[in-house]
């Protein structure tokens, strides 16, 4: 098939749930490769990752818990970490502050525009 652009998937990964697994394995994988830049690489010590979190992913009560689970297992701090919240996640005002509280940042997606708003 060959690439799959993300708005052919994603609309069917939120509708049957498989959001939430997916988003944690991209969670796993974005840290663990961060954690690898910042040890093999002296002048990236300051770089950030950033990842996407969808509305189905924020309902998720295991959210908050996996993400303190990945950043303690590659020893990020958590400010290394920016989620970006897609559109309808304003709609859950509490996952939003339990996340802020961890000390991540968060950013909200700019719909239509193509970025984020920290």
């Amino acid at each position: 098939m060959g690439t799959i652009a993300p708005a052919d998937y994603l609309p069917l990964a939120e509708e049957t749930e498989l959001i939430v697994p997916i988003g944690e394995r991209v969670l796993d994988a974005a840290t663990r490769q961060l954690r690898t830049w910042h040890l093999g690489f002296a002048r990236m010590q300051g770089l950030k990752a950033n990842v996407n979190i969808s509305p189905r992913q924020l309902r998720d009560p295991a959210l908050l818990d996996h993400i303190k689970t990945v950043l303690k297992r590659s020893d990020l701090d958590p400010a290394s970490l920016t989620l970006e919240l897609g559109q309808g996640c304003s709609e859950h005002p509490e996952p939003i502050a339990a996340l802020a509280d961890v000390g991540v940042g968060l950013a909200l997606e700019d719909f239509g525009q193509g970025s984020s708003l920290e």
